[in-house]
């Protein structure tokens, strides 16, 4: 899970899915590293990534580079995903 949203980061992939249930320890780095490459690590809705709230789980969860967030959060939007 966490190297996909580092191959995000790397260019490697232009955007990944995260599945739901995953957990602040499972991506919290990787997202670190994909914000530094002005990537972003995104909740179904578009809101970023929150780390450290009372549940570490996670729902559906969407990692692009800039360029990828809009058509990624639109195909979330499209199939009522989340």
């Amino acid at each position: 899970l966490a190297y996909r949203v580092a191959c995000v980061a790397d260019r490697r992939f232009e955007g990944t899915f995260i599945k739901p249930d995953c957990h602040d320890w499972d991506i919290a780095a990787a997202a670190l590293i994909l914000s530094e490459t002005g990537g972003a690590l995104l909740e179904h809705d578009g809101s970023p990534a929150r780390f450290n709230r009372q549940s570490p789980r996670h729902g559906l969860m969407i990692a692009a580079d800039k360029d990828h967030i809009k058509p990624m959060l639109a195909v979330v939007a499209a199939h009522s995903i989340g």
